[in-house]
């Protein structure tokens, strides 16, 4: 019998940290991260916390505060890692990464309270080993005092990058996505994770339902979100989908306040009809469907950014197919570079 599984549950040993908490968290690409204790700077190390957040979501966090939508089907996975690459092996007493099945989104890495999670430049990778962090016997008191160091990083800040945002960082995630064997519900699943860690509210669609087209459901207090999230098929299929969806929403659940996104891997070539459709959406009926893209939505969370959905605008049409300047105004204003090998910003011509 294999002995890697997902997530241990029973536990010997916790860690301790022997230092207080970090109130700043400091991330650098390719560089584990760290943080200042009494005027000295600590490398930040796995703890291996009894609820690993790097790994699972609590259920609460895979919920809708509104409540008309109480009855969407939502798909209840609570896996963190889209294409199961943080394990956990049996008598460990941290989490690794299996670097060829890591596409290095970064993720986990905003999941991490404490910042061990970092990348290579390849994959994400769990530094551990430090000498602040000590694993002792799971005794009632030990288990208690690494409950409240845990609650201790709450709302910690976290600044700086998991990756630079570049070419390279982008060629990565598309290049090792083409090696992967995902099944049919990872683009939601991963659109889904990005939005959550992104600080707003997000659930996918149980695969299989036939009464609710819509893929995902975003909610960041201030308005409803949704997205229709389309890796491999038509690019005209998404606006056509976008309205049913609003309609579905008008007219079962009153719910007026919507804003539309179509997530896909890349933007459409500039030739398709689909810059010209979103434009026709938004003369005719006055909806401004919003384009995102896999690569887009990894940029901002790279940079530990809160990005919730009612203060973006990644609207792009054919007189301006761009979402550029929407991805640098969400990343306050950080000029982004010229990325030639995917259509992650600006559509190929």
């Amino acid at each position: 019998m294999s002995r890697i599984f997902k997530q241990q549950t029973n536990r010997s040993s916790v860690g301790i940290r022997i230092v207080g908490a970090p109130e700043l968290i400091h991330h650098k690409a390719l560089h584990p991260s760290t943080y200042e204790y009494n005027g000295r700077t600590c490398i930040a190390s796995c703890v291996g916390c009894l609820n690993p957040m790097c790994m699972r979501f609590m259920p609460d966090e895979l919920r809708l505060s509104d409540t008309r939508l109480s009855e969407f089907p939502i798909d209840i996975d609570d896996s963190v890692c889209p294409t199961n690459a943080l394990l956990w092996e049996r008598g460990n007493t941290t989490p690794t990464v299996v670097s060829e099945r890591c596409i290095n989104c970064g993720i986990c890495a905003r999941r991490c309270p404490i910042g061990a999670i970092y990348s290579n430049g390849n994959s994400a990778v769990v530094h551990k080993g430090e000498p602040e962090v000590e694993f002792r016997q799971a005794t009632p008191d030990n288990v208690e005092l690494h409950r409240s160091q845990m609650n201790e990083l709450t709302g910690c800040q976290h600044i700086g990058e998991y990756l630079e945002i570049n070419e390279n960082s982008i060629h990565t995630i598309y290049d090792k996505l083409t090696t992967q064997r995902t099944e049919a519900q990872f683009p939601n699943l991963i659109i889904r994770n990005l939005f959550l860690v992104l600080n707003n509210q997000c659930i996918i669609r149980r695969r299989g339902d036939n009464y609710f087209r819509i893929d995902a459901i975003i909610d960041d207090t201030n308005v409803i979100g949704i997205a229709e999230v389309e890796f491999h098929k038509d690019s005209l299929e998404s606006p056509r989908a976008i309205l049913d969806d609003i309609a579905v929403l008008s007219s079962r659940y009153g719910i007026e306040n919507i804003k539309p996104f179509i997530v896909s891997l890349e933007l459409p070539n500039l030739r398709t009809e689909y810059w010209r459709v979103i434009k026709d959406i938004k003369d005719v009926l006055g909806i401004r469907i919003h384009s995102l893209t896999l690569g887009a939505l990894c940029t901002l969370s790279w940079t530990f950014s809160s990005v919730p959905i009612s203060a973006v605008d990644f609207y792009a049409d054919v007189e301006s197919p761009s979402i550029k300047s929407g991805i640098e105004a969400a990343l306050e204003g950080t000029p982004l570079p010229d990325i030639t090998g995917h259509a992650v910003f600006e559509p190929t011509k």
